[in-house]
């Protein structure tokens, strides 16, 4: 029977019929022919042999060779889709692309076997080339640069899309337009930007530009950073407050995600911002933080572009500019373009270094010395800036130069080769360059001028914040008052001629605010032999503040940097308020928190009948942060992080005693919190007075 079945066939290896394999029993047949076992038999049931049914075409066992094909194929799936995950954090897909099948010959299926395939290692040792595992490095060369673009392309992309939601309508930007003539042209002539927005026409024609949907997204945050920095300047007073006050309000918010968007989509990038257009966005970001107060950002970020200029070769092309080392005329502007856009850095590194007391990351790479700084008459403002930064870069240095203790005659000699560089300096421009009078508008001039103040009476404050000052002192004492008063005259010509909004218009504050202290502290110190011109300073000190404090009040009412003029004018009415008064009923004192000098004590006692002619001086550690040091002598220096000393008449004399010192603050280089709009201006001195009313 079982002969006869052509298409079946006895299972190969077994004898028992299918129902004895169901019951799981053995099966007996008489004999090997019987057609029927002993079990089916007795239970009268069919015998049914097992039988082998061959499998179809389809169901035929794969190679080897296709089926490792096939796993190849899934493996490089996932591995782009890591990569891709990898690259695009924020967009990826939940599942990767469907595998895609290998395409096989016939012969491949009928001939491969397991043991070719295993003949052949190679398709499984390329299961392990990978970007990980792989040591050869065209393999990740290779994979690196096809990586890039798609990195760069979303990047790109992202920024974009997070960018031109924040673009204005056209009406704000057709209003603001003008307003940008007044700022962009003085910024551009002290610190070149090459590739950027230079007037207000390109603001306005750029705008159907920045819709596109291939727009650079590069230029694109310059153009709304330019937006920003323009917008925030207060528009022409409106009579109605409440419109201006949100009209003020809205841009605030506006320059606030502006800043938000580039500090996320492109800052943090570096493939983004390492290019000439990226370094020159840069710029007017760190403006945008300088006016909002976030001095400290600014401060870290400059430094982490400055790096960035470096690797890209910027200090290496302004060397080649320097000494003629660059050959062709495309690569001779392109070398001076970077060379610009370098030294821009190197000053706005120094300027902000000195307004926060740092020292500049960039004072190993001086500026060119070789420019002219006077071609046919005209004082060149940039090259005066570029070596005035230079100079005060030494400032921090003479920092260093304290902090052993005796370093008396080092430090001395140091700080006087300083003041020697500045007079140097100045001594090399026309004496009309510095006059004042007749100007109609700001020039470059002006603001170099009030900077070279500014430097000038930080040098000076070494000897001059002290109350027992010889006849050593007096030549610097007399030229940081005049350093003092020029950059009162300065700040009034620049603070009321500039738009009001301007981005530069806290820092003028803060220094202007720094210097009046000084003066009024400095005016009120002197010998006995100086009497009549002591008397003769009070009054002038006296008309100088109350012009500056007249100024900065009505700036105050700006929205930009309101809250810091406020404080700095009750500040500056109560320490001359103090210093005025002649024969207090009772015991005053007063302590002000000022940035860049520290905490500033100010007492003024009964003064009795007879008093000692020597000013107490009392000592403390010597902080290595300090700018001022303490000598009695310049044979026999002395080291205080402490200034104090009185100041009173002769001892035949009765009137009162006035003291005052100066301690430096070591916890904070800067208070970001008195540069900022929201904070609370009795803050600049918590417990700070005693029986003396601040006056606002």
């Amino acid at each position: 029977m079982l002969s006869s079945l052509d298409q079946q066939r006895v299972r190969k290896g077994t004898k028992s019929c299918t129902e004895c394999r169901r019951r799981k029993v053995r099966c007996i047949r008489l004999s090997e022919e019987a057609p029927i076992c002993r079990r089916c038999e007795e239970r009268g049931s069919t015998c049914i042999a097992q039988t082998f049914t061959p499998r179809s075409g389809q169901s035929k066992r794969l190679p080897s060779r296709y089926r490792i094909a096939q796993l190849e194929s899934k493996v490089a799936n996932l591995t782009k889709f890591v990569h891709d995950a990898e690259i695009n954090p924020g967009n990826r897909s939940t599942a990767p692309d469907p595998a895609v099948e290998p395409i096989l010959s016939s012969d491949d299926l009928d001939a491969g076997s397991d043991f070719e395939a295993a003949d052949q290692p190679a398709h499984l040792r390329s299961l392990f080339h990978n970007d990980w595992l792989s040591v050869d490095p065209q393999q990740q060369n290779g994979h690196s640069q096809e990586r890039r673009p798609k990195a760069s392309s979303h990047l790109y992309n992202q920024a974009r899309r997070a960018l031109q939601r924040l673009i204005p309508p056209k009406r704000e930007i057709l209003n603001i337009a003008q307003s940008a003539s007044q700022w962009l042209p003085l910024i551009y002539a002290m610190f070149p930007q090459p590739g950027a927005i230079m007037s207000p026409q390109e603001i306005c024609e750029s705008l159907e530009g920045m819709n596109k949907p291939d727009v650079d997204p590069i230029s694109l945050a310059s153009w709304l950073l330019t937006v920003a920095l323009t917008g925030q300047q207060t528009q022409e007073p409106d009579n109605d407050n409440d419109i201006q006050l949100q009209k003020s309000y809205e841009w605030s918010k506006f320059c606030r995600a502006v800043s938000d968007a580039v500090e996320t989509t492109i800052m943090p990038h570096d493939r983004l911002v390492s290019t000439m257009s990226g370094i020159s966005m840069a710029m007017h970001f760190f403006r945008l933080q300088i006016s909002q107060g976030n001095f400290r950002k600014a401060w870290v970020r400059l430094r982490h572009i400055v790096a960035i200029a470096e690797i890209m070769g910027l200090p290496k092309a302004s060397q080649a500019i320097q000494h003629g080392r660059v050959i062709g005329t495309e690569d001779n502007e392109a070398q001076h373009h970077k060379a610009q856009l370098w030294d821009s850095l190197i000053s706005a590194n120094g300027l902000l270094g000195l307004v926060i007391n740092l020292p500049p990351d960039t004072r190993r790479h001086p500026q060119a010395k070789a420019q002219a700084l006077v071609v046919d008459g005209v004082v060149q403002p940039r090259v005066y800036l570029s070596r005035l930064t230079d100079i005060a870069a030494k400032v921090q240095q003479l920092d260093d130069l304290n902090m052993p203790p005796d370093s008396g005659p080092g430090f001395y000699s140091s700080t006087l080769a300083l003041i020697g560089e500045l007079k140097s300096l100045a001594s090399q421009t026309p004496k009309q360059w510095w006059a004042l009078d007749g100007e109609p508008q700001v020039k470059p001039d002006h603001m170099v001028q009030f900077i070279h103040n500014s430097v000038t009476v930080r040098a000076h404050l070494p000897f001059v914040m002290r109350q027992d000052i010889g006849e050593e002192y007096f030549y610097s004492r007399l030229v940081c008052m005049n350093a003092c008063e020029s950059a009162a005259r300065l700040y009034r010509f620049l603070r009321g001629t500039l738009p009001p909004g301007l981005f530069c218009t806290r820092v003028l504050d803060l220094q202007v605010f720094v210097t009046t202290v000084v003066l009024l502290l400095i005016s009120h110190n002197s010998s006995p032999s100086d009497r009549l011109g002591f008397c003769a300073h009070k009054a002038k000190t006296g008309r100088t503040v109350q012009e500056v404090t007249k100024l900065m009040t009505e700036r105050s009412h700006d929205t930009t940097g309101a809250r810091f003029a406020h404080t700095c004018v009750t500040t500056i009415n109560s320490l001359h308020q103090l210093l005025q008064q002649e024969g207090p009923a009772h015991p005053q004192d007063l302590t002000l928190q000022v940035p860049l000098l520290g905490k500033v004590k100010v007492r003024r006692n009964l003064h009795q009948q007879e008093t000692p002619q020597d000013g107490s001086i009392s000592e403390s550690t010597t902080n290595p942060n300090a700018l001022r040091s303490e000598e009695s002598s310049i044979s026999q220096p002395q080291h205080s992080s402490k200034l104090s000393g009185s100041l009173q008449p002769p001892g035949n004399l009765q009137g009162d005693f006035l003291s005052w010192s100066v301690e430096d603050n070591s916890d904070s280089y800067f208070q970001d919190a008195l540069m900022m709009d929201d904070f609370d201006p009795f803050t600049m001195w918590p417990d700070a007075y005693n029986g003396f009313p601040l006056m606002g």
